[in-house]
């Protein structure tokens, strides 16, 4: 009998070896290949990718269409399932693979129809982007079709990714912008906050809170008796919004020992594994441009070129706002609008969960944007019979941001670096430059609203039309300076001011040393913003 047993952990020990010795070996055939040749059909010519000491590729091409699909396949090679898994984030469709631990993050995403409006701005992209993009998502699926050992995350999870779209692409500049969008949350905690404190408590916690606020705490509490405040606070997946400031700043030739200007930038992102950036080189054509890729994107979001520089800060400007609807006593399917009632647009999604029955959600969305409350699995009864839905910037089907961080990557001077953010919706960002010419500038652009009424701090009432957008402001009034003189531009998280509906977020006040000294007086920008901001 002891014989057996020897020979039973002789046999164990020997199939752990073994399993062992697979995994290694599975491992290792994953790895990306860095030296040698490869073919990839549907290149026109060959591509030279080159990887420093620290895996850093430099992508040397003749063509972008040979740039862009290589950069697909380098990119592929080294963070497949990290692509993969942001896709299915921002698709609401992390359950398929992962179990009912992702329903929350799935029916959040379905509900603000963050792919949804991803895949129909394809259609706003020029033709000359679409083009990159193409190029891009023919590169990884040259990866996915090449027989190459997908990472061990796919095996472990028993499923294979599909093959790569466009949409995918820009669904991955939606996330981002959803990250650094989270004052809706600051404005549910607010009302919660409401039914619970007076308003000098309140006012005490968030001092800046405006006194002569057109909506009183008193009438938010009353607005949002009916949703449940608690249970959509608890139900939100967790918040990925900045919890801190970034900083950039940039000098002129006489404060850089080069006799040129200094740009530096730290955008504070958390820490991740793999990180959320992927240093490239991209050299191609008229194209030489170096920095912080996303996988999943054919964009240097921050870097450089052979001309400019720039980096990013986010501004936690206030671009969305949580309405309160009133809900047809009469008849649910409607609500009160300023012309009458209108019906919901209703559509279902469904969620398959491994493992488990799949689930359907039933979305509403108003004429400001998602009931998000919907989110709250059994929502008891409102005696308000109202619902909460969310009108943000980056909730739309024009967006072009993604392509306006490519174009930056092109852009050849302050003008061209302009014509770039024009096409930036969300999140809104302060962003530096500087220029082989001794220039150094600031910008802060996206889409930042024109409130009728209210700073957007606190829910409002949806159905008189009192608290709509009237907008946006004008690229030309938002803040930026530009200068050949002896000086710097720092921004630490700095804020926008100068227009209704530009209101900060942030509870704390910035000290004067984060404002870019340039022109960014806070006080005189609100006063002369066209003369200032410009």
């Amino acid at each position: 009998m002891r014989q057996w047993t020897k020979r039973l952990g002789f046999g164990a020990g020997i199939l752990l070896v073994c399993a062992a010795g697979f995994g290694v070996l599975m491992l290792q055939a994953s790895l990306p290949q860095t030296t040698g040749n490869l073919v990839l059909p549907g290149l026109e010519s060959s591509v030279r990718v080159i990887r420093d000491a620290h895996g850093v590729p430099s992508i040397v091409a003749t063509s972008r269409h040979d740039l862009y699909m290589a950069l697909g396949f380098v990119h592929a090679q080294d963070r497949l399932f990290q692509m993969d898994v942001q896709r299915r984030l921002g698709a609401g469709r992390l359950s398929e693979v992962v179990g009912d631990a992702a329903v929350a993050s799935d029916r959040f995403m379905r509900t603000l129809g963050i792919y949804r409006h991803a895949a129909a701005s394809i259609n706003a992209v020029s033709a000359e982007f679409r083009a990159v993009l193409d190029d891009y998502a023919a590169g990884i699926n040259a990866f996915l079709r090449s027989g190459k050992t997908l990472p061990i995350e796919f095996t472990a999870l028993g499923y294979r990714p599909d093959d790569w779209t466009p949409a995918d692409s820009l669904v991955i500049g939606k996330l981002l912008e959803l990250q650094h969008s989270g004052n809706y949350r600051q404005e549910l905690l607010y009302a919660r906050m409401a039914h619970m404190l007076p308003a000098d408590e309140i006012n005490n916690l968030f001092p800046e809170y405006p006194k002569d606020a057109p909506v009183t705490l008193k009438e938010t509490a009353a607005l949002t008796d009916g949703p449940s405040l608690e249970g959509l606070l608890a139900a939100l997946p967790n918040d990925r919004s900045p919890q801190r400031a970034s900083n950039n700043w940039v000098v002129d030739d006489a404060h850089s020992v080069t006799g040129k200007p200094l740009l530096a930038n730290d955008p504070h992102l958390d820490f991740t594994a793999p990180l959320v950036w992927y240093l490239a080189r991209l050299e191609a054509q008229d194209i030489d441009v170096a920095g912080a890729t996303i996988p999943g994107t054919p964009v240097v979001v921050l870097g450089h070129n052979d001309r400019i520089a720039w980096g990013f800060t986010t501004t936690n400007a206030d671009a969305e706002d949580v309405f309160v609807e009133q809900i047809d006593a009469t008849d649910p399917r409607r609500y009160a609008t300023p012309k009458g009632t209108a019906a919901f647009d209703v559509h279902d999604e469904l969620i398959m969960v491994k493992g488990q029955l799949s689930e359907t959600v039933t979305v509403r969305e108003t004429r400001h944007g998602p009931v998000m409350s919907d989110i709250v699995t059994n929502m008891p009864p409102a005696p308000a019979n109202s619902a909460l839905a969310l009108q943000a910037s980056f909730l739309n089907d024009d967006d072009k941001s993604v392509e306006a961080a490519w174009r930056i990557g092109l852009a050849r001077d302050w003008a061209s670096w302009l014509d770039a953010l024009r096409l930036f919706t969300a999140p809104a960002l302060n962003m530096v430059f500087a220029d082989r010419g001794g220039n150094i500038g600031f910008m802060m652009p996206g889409r930042i609203p024109i409130r009728k009424a209210g700073d957007g701090r606190m829910p409002v009432e949806g159905s008189s039309g009192d608290h709509d957008w009237a907008g946006f402001i004008p690229f030309e009034r938002l803040r930026s300076c530009r200068t050949i003189i002896r000086s710097s531009s720092p921004t630490i998280g700095t804020r926008p001011t100068g227009s209704s509906g530009s209101k900060p977020t942030s509870p704390r006040r910035p000290s004067s040393r984060s404002r870019a000294r340039c022109c960014f007086s806070a006080t005189s920008c609100r006063s002369r913003p066209r003369k200032c901001c410009r």
